[in-house]
Parts: structure tokens; C-alpha cells; sequence
């Protein structure tokens, strides 16, 4: 199950061989990285890893084939040297804490289940327990379920979408 994975990218101001002045030539290091631009939709610019012009002010995204894709993103016209640091979410990772966490979740539910129902005497609701046995194999379930669900979730919603860092180098 990997979790997130960092990527660093580099991104600089082009040469003035370059298409256009404005553009800004990106390096992509990472295996099956897409970054993708919105033009009447979304049209891949290249799969890592690549060198690629990028136009200044468009809107960008990062996905992949195994990869939650990021929020949009664009690079500010005004900085000539930015760092971009992709923290890559992971589909399989986010899919397997729901699934887990499901299960976690259907364990604690069971385990109260079982708890209520251990806890009624033979008279009725109250009074003293039935099964003491029951009772804290009820216990145990919650317990687990409850810790496997935390943990689960924290791990899909830690996977939930790629993040996109961009920073200004001097």
C-alpha cells in the first residue's frame, strides 16, 4: 500500500530561444506524472519524465495513471524562478483506507450490537448481565473497529488528491 510520494520540480524562465518570452520551461522527474492544461478542456502538455514550455498565467493540473489528480493550479506571471513540489496521492492507497475503514466501522457497529444485546437479562432490559462473554467480545469490537476505522480514513483522506507546492527561488 505506498503512500504519498514527493516530487520536486523545477521550473524556470526559458532562454530567449524560447517559443515565447512568457513561457516557463518546466522539468518533470517521476514516473507516469501527467501534467495536464485547460483549453476547452483538459489537453495533456507531457508524462513525466519531461522537459516542457509552459505558458505563464494558464492553468494547469497534475494526474497520472495511478495518481489522485491535484486542484488546478497556475504560475504567477511575476516570478521568474519557482520550485514546484508535487506530493503525488496515490489511487490504490485512498481506495484500500475506505475500504478499511468500512470494515472498521461495520466491526465497531457489530461489537455495539453485540454489547446491547449481551447486556439484557432474561427478565428484560436491566438487571443483571446475561453474558459477561458477550459482553466484552462486544467491547473488543468496538475497539478495534473504532481504531482500524481512525486510522483507515486518516489514510484516505491523506491520499485524497495530489498536492501542488509552488515556491519562489531567488
Amino acid at each position: 500500500m505506498g503512500g504519498r510520494v514527493s516530487l520536486l520540480v523545477l521550473v524556470a524562465i526559458l532562454a530567449p530561444a524560447a517559443a515565447r518570452a512568457d513561457d516557463v520551461e518546466a522539468r518533470i522527474i517521476g514516473e507516469g506524472v501527467v501534467m495536464s492544461q485547460t483549453m476547452n478542456g483538459w489537453t495533456r502538455v507531457c508524462v513525466a519524465p519531461c522537459d516542457v514550455a509552459l505558458e505563464r498565467g494558464a492553468v494547469y493540473k497534475i494526474t497520472g495513471d495511478s495518481l489522485r489528480e491535484s486542484k488546478p493550479f497556475a504560475f504567477v506571471p511575476a516570478h521568474d524562478r519557482v520550485v514546484m513540489r508535487i506530493d503525488a496521492a496515490r489511487r490504490a492507497p485512498w481506495l484500500a483506507g475506505l475500504v478499511v475503514g468500512i470494515l472498521g466501522t461495520t466491526l465497531a457497529t457489530a461489537g455495539g450490537v453485540l454489547t446491547a444485546f449481551a447486556s439484557i437479562s432474561e427478565n428484560g432490559l436491566g438487571g443483571a448481565s446475561n453474558s459477561p462473554g458477550g459482553m466484552a467480545a462486544g467491547g473488543v469490537l468496538i475497539g478495534v473497529g473504532v481504531v482500524t476505522a481512525i486510522v483507515a480514513y486518516a489514510f484516505a483522506v491523506a491520499n485524497t488528491r495530489t498536492a501542488v507546492h509552488l515556491a519562489v527561488r531567488p
